[in-house]
Order: structure tokens, then sequence, then C-alpha cells
């Protein structure tokens, strides 16, 4: 049976009283908590890992990608053939990317010049006999070292409650959307092994982080220390609880936002009927907002008629709470698809117990699909604040500097009345392409269709017709928008009212992706 874990011992920046040491259970597979007492030995931990380019790029030249979310165990043969050579950092992969069990003389080698015990009293390897087993796992995340429980071919699998996530899909798609600029005061709730947290550390004055679950806390310190991060404050409780009273200039968070009947796991059960926790975590953000503050948060929403649009649900969740929306929609999932995609780690006879189990609860609710994605929003006392849907890419680039800048435009585009927009000139945005499709007719060719495409994060495109292309070629910036569309109503033989109505409506399009630039707005950037 395992002994008692050591106390927690936190960093000058975190609150002692927020952290208690958790005893492990004896069937538990996770390991006991870290050892955050000895400084100096997480401090040389640290240059070991670094100095033999782990998780750096010298491991990702040589495994072809960066570790963490995207290796897998059964292609250690392959990666340990591209390790040759490079004997330290072959020795840590081995231990910390696939939870090898490595010679104890190859693991003292590896670990110089800190001392092999001195690791173990760590809590991030264990010496069995003349082996070294490793306890933990470490990944790279934005440039960070990210210690958490040891990973196993599917992150939604564990035994134990309480295991800690590494770098998974989520962690990258939130870091995405999240807004990066200074700010004085961040929150990031639900912290986990404290990624985000240590992420906007680097541009946020003063973090605190929050967890449910203390064996996270535990992690989310130890990496702080990994990484020498020292303005990140770590307290355990649930949602806003920890932060009564206080209010911040940017929220995360990667809740638990999976619809299920069950509440098996801190990290995926928010333990509520359906989409309700995400529901109350939208609903409660606002006034833990400063004025201009930022949130970005993963969701998950369930939709009970397929009439009506994915947004809908996300729609009535952000109505009248003084913050403008962006809402981002990644996936759209059958109620028996969804239960599939986080069951099927299972044995056999678990695994249809859980679909029968998680379809009936569904069906139960009238649940017809689920939806998943993210919401961002900003503070911003207004009288009436926009809300704004698009398709939340597969790409991997972060979409810091487009939410600054559709913030920006939204903002703008709902202060200015149509009047007044035809009043101002505008030019071409930069980056952008209009593509043509020509097919054959009458011994020629003619146009089948046009495409614009955005060079922006989104990667936007859209058909358009012939009125629009000579819009945006007559676009120079040196004229009124109403003598434009004057122009191309005599060219092309249309009303005058109508093209007014209708080409106001298509610039507000093209302005809020970026297609069309207002010349008296002078674009946003990040800091």
């Amino acid at each position: 049976m395992l002994a008692p874990a050591p106390a927690i011992d936190l960093p000058e920046t975190c609150s002692a009283r927020s952290i208690r040491t958790v005893a492990m259970p004896p069937n538990r597979r996770t390991a006991p908590s870290l050892n955050l007492t000895d400084r100096e030995a997480i401090e040389l931990f640290a240059r070991v890992l670094k100095q033999a380019g782990y998780p750096g790029p010298g491991a990702q030249e040589v495994l072809g990608k960066e570790l963490g979310v995207l290796h897998r165990k059964r292609d250690l043969p392959l990666y340990l053939r591209r390790l040759s050579g490079t004997p330290q950092l072959k020795t840590l992969v081995k231990l910390f990317a696939f939870q090898v069990h490595v010679d104890e003389k190859e693991a003292r080698s590896a670990f110089a010049p800190l001392e092999l015990e001195r690791a173990a009293d760590l809590g991030v390897v264990r010496i069995v006999s003349t082996e070294v087993v490793p306890l933990i796992s470490i990944s790279s995340f934005d440039r960070l070292l990210m210690a958490h429980d040891r990973t196993s071919t599917d992150v939604r699998e564990s035994a134990d409650p309480e295991h800690v996530l590494g770098i998974s899909p989520p962690t990258l798609v939130l870091a995405r959307l999240i807004p990066r600029q200074p700010v004085d005061a961040a929150l990031d709730i639900g912290t986990g092994c404290g990624a985000q947290a240590l992420m906007v550390a680097a541009f946020c004055k003063r973090v605190i982080a929050t967890d449910l679950n203390r064996r996270a806390l535990n992690f989310a310190a130890f990496n702080a220390l990994l990484n020498d991060i020292r303005n990140v404050e770590f307290r355990f409780g649930s949602l806003f609880e920890p932060v009564d009273g206080e209010s911040f200039d940017l929220i995360i968070s990667n809740p638990p936002y999976v619809i299920s009947p069950e509440s098996s796991y801190l990290f995926r059960d928010g333990g509520k009927s359906a989409d309700s926790f995400c529901s109350e975590l939208i609903r409660a953000i606002p006034s833990r907002l400063n004025e201009g503050g930022f949130a970005s948060t993963l969701c998950n929403w369930a939709r009970y008629s397929k009439d009506e649009h994915w947004s809908g649900p996300v729609r009535r969740w952000v109505a009248g709470n003084g913050c403008d929306c962006w809402a981002l929609h990644g996936h759209e999932h059958e109620p028996i698809a969804y239960a599939a995609d986080w069951n099927r780690h299972r044995e056999s006879q678990a695994y249809e117990r859980a679909l029968s189990e998680w379809t009936e609860y569904y069906q139960k609710l009238g649940i017809c699909t689920i939806n998943s994605g993210g919401v961002v929003l900003r503070r911003r006392q207004a009288a009436k604040n926009w809300f704004r849907m698009d398709e939340l890419t597969e790409r991997v680039n972060p979409l810091s500097s487009a939410i600054l800048r559709v913030f920006q435009m939204e903002n703008w585009l709902a202060d200015i009345s149509d009047e007044e927009l035809l009043a101002q000139s505008f030019s071409v945005g930069e980056g952008h392409c209009i593509t043509q499709t020509l097919k054959p007719s009458e011994g020629d060719y003619a146009i089948e269709q046009m495409q614009v495409h955005g060079n922006d994060e989104l990667g936007f495109q859209a058909s358009i017709d012939p009125h629009t292309f000579h819009l945006l070629r007559r676009c120079d910036g040196r004229r009124p928008l109403k003598d434009v569309l004057a122009e191309i109503s005599k060219f092309a033989g249309i009303d005058s009212a109508i093209c007014l109505q209708k080409g106001v409506v298509f610039v507000r399009e093209l302005l809020a992706h970026g297609i069309l630039a207002p010349c008296k707005l002078q674009p946003q950037t990040e800091s």
C-alpha cells in the first residue's frame, strides 16, 4: 500500500490553505502527489530536461512531432531508432513520454547532476531494484514543460476520478481562443495541470488558477516551479467560489463539459443535467469580468430540435448579459456517436452498457444533437451587445490577433448607422484573394463561380457575384461608399435604392471578415 503523500509546499504566490495532501488509495494507477519542498531539485530537474532538448526542438526533430498530444506508445521502436546517438534525450523520452522502465545506471547518467534519489523524492520516478519507473509524463506546451499523470493511448481512459490530464486536443483549442494582450488579473477555472494559467502568466501581471481536484493543483504548482513562473496563485474550489468578490480582465476555462449521465471523472463530468454546467458557467462569467475584459471557454451544448440553428442555445445563454459574444462552432455529434466517442476505450461489455445508458439518457431529455465549440465574451456597456457566430476551422494557429480584430470591428459596425457607413471610404484588406472557376460556353469560357478567400486565422471563404467583385475593385480608399455603389448601379443597370440597400449588407459582411477595411479605423494589433 502506498504511503501518504508528503505535505504539499506551495510557491510563495500560492495560498497554503488552498491545497492539502491527498492520500492515494491502493488501487490508484496515478502517482502520489509531487513533492514541492525541494525547490533546488525541481530547478535541477528542469535544467536537465532543457539541456537534453526535452521537449524542445531537439526532441521534435528526431521524433518528427511535438511531444504530448500526438505521439503514441506503439511507435516507440520508431522513436528509439530516431533517438540513437542522443543517449540522455533517449532515456528521458523513454521515461517521461512513453513510460518505459530504464536501467538505474542509464537513469543516473541522464539525470546528472540531479541525484536519482532526489528525483525519486520529488515523485517523478521510483527506484525499484535495478530499474527506474516513471511516475509522471511530461509534455510540451507553448514552450513550457508540463508534468501530468501518465498518458495512455486514449486521454479519456483513466481508472482514477482525480486523474490529471496532460496536453489534450481541447487544451490546444482553448489556447487558440485566448486573446494574448497584457492585463492585470486573469482567472483560470478548472486549471488541471496548469497549462493555460502558466501560458497566460507571460502577459498577465497576476493569475489565479482554481480546481476542484487537489491533485491537479499539486501538478500545476509543480509545473509553475518547473518553469520558474512566480505570478500564479493556486486555489482549491469549484467555479467562482475561491475568488468570491474578485473580478478579472481575463477569464479562461476548459470545464468538465461532457454531456453524460455519469459523474465519474472530475476532468470530464460536470455532474449536472445535460449542458447546464456550461450554461451556468457562461451565465456567471459576466459579473466577474471587468469592463473590456475577455472570457474564453470551451463548451458542449444540447439541441432539442434539428430546426434550430447550432448557435441557438449559446445565444440564449448570453442574452442580456452585458457582453459581446463570438460563438465558434467546432463539431455537431449524433448522440450515439458522441456516447461512443467517450466510451469506446472500455472493454466490450462495459462499452455496450455505457452506450445503452448514455443514449437512454439523451432520449429521456429529448436531445437530438450535441454541439461542441468555444465561446469568447467581452464585457462592454452598450445599448445592445452583438452576437457573432462562425465555424471553427481545424487549423492549430492562435486566433489572438483575429479575436482582437473581430471584436474591434464588430463594435465599430454595431455603433455605425447605414447612413454613416455610406459616407465612409474603404480599401481592400491585405492578404485575401479571389478565385474564378470557368467553364466552356458557346466557343469561349464563362465564369461559373467566384470565391473570395480571406488570409486570416479563420480561413474565411465565400462565393461572390460579379457586382460584389466590381465593388471590391472600386474600393480604393478615395471615394465614399455611396459614390462607389452609385457607379455600380449605373454600370450594372440596377435600381439605385436596391443597390444601396444590398451594398450596405455586403459591405458589413466584408468588413466583418477583413476583406474590406475602413480608412478611418486604425487596425488593432496585439500588444
